[in-house]
């Protein structure tokens, strides 16, 4: 037997419900990431020389930025010329560890903030020795960097310091500078960032023979 399905249409027209979109909930709040904020290397300055330049970096294509530099710990002495500069020359500085506080702020008030260390001395008559080869670096980059890596493991934080280099068809030890700018060149350079040591030859490459002293107080 066939079963016939009759549908039957009394008239009446199927409510029409207004649209409504579907529920996602409340969007997230936006991200907002602080501008970049570094204070550069710590610096090493030697007496009778009482100045040194604070090099501060962050994003510096974003020209709504301010910047703002103070001391946070040291001796009483010291002049900053340029607060207000990402970079700036630091005077009159004493014997002492300063520590100088970077700020940066962009238009929505967000900050970051990142310290340096100065450290400003002589040696003694009497200072303490260390002597790397080859060996016993933490690294040796194939473009002749000595890189120490905490290098305020070896001496203690805050110690004056000074770099020597010495190379196997040499006699004599000879200093390393920290440069002050880009543009310095010297036969031996030091670096001193993030806690790392990093030495280097602007002449011919350190190699497998050299060696670094490390002279400290």
């Amino acid at each position: 037997m066939a079963i016939i399905s009759l549908l039957i249409f009394t008239g009446c027209r199927e409510e029409e419900l207004p649209y409504r979109p579907p529920d996602l909930g409340t969007p997230p709040a936006p991200i907002l990431i602080p501008p970049d904020a570094y204070a550069g290397e710590d610096r090493i300055v030697e007496l009778p020389v009482n100045e040194t330049v604070l090099r501060g970096e962050s994003n510096e294509w974003d020209p709504d930025l301010s910047f703002s530099w103070r001391k946070i710990s040291g001796p009483d002495s010291l002049l900053i010329v340029s607060k207000d500069a990402l970079q700036t020359r630091v005077l009159e500085l004493e014997k002492g560890i300063y520590e100088f506080e970077l700020s940066v702020s962009d238009k929505k008030s967000l900050t970051s903030k990142d310290t340096a260390m100065v450290i400003v001395g002589a040696l003694s008559s009497n200072p303490s020795e260390l002597v790397f080869n080859f060996q016993n670096v933490d690294q040796f980059f194939e473009s002749a960097v000595f890189v120490f890596y905490n290098f305020y493991n070896y001496i203690p934080r805050g110690s004056f310091f000074k770099v020597f280099v010495k190379r196997d068809t040499t006699a004599a030890w000879e200093e390393g500078i920290q440069p002050l700018g880009l543009a310095d060149n010297y036969p031996y350079s030091f670096s001193l960032w993030d806690g790392n040591l990093w030495v280097w030859s602007s002449g011919p490459s350190l190699d497998e023979k050299s060696q670094v002293k490390i002279v400290y107080d």
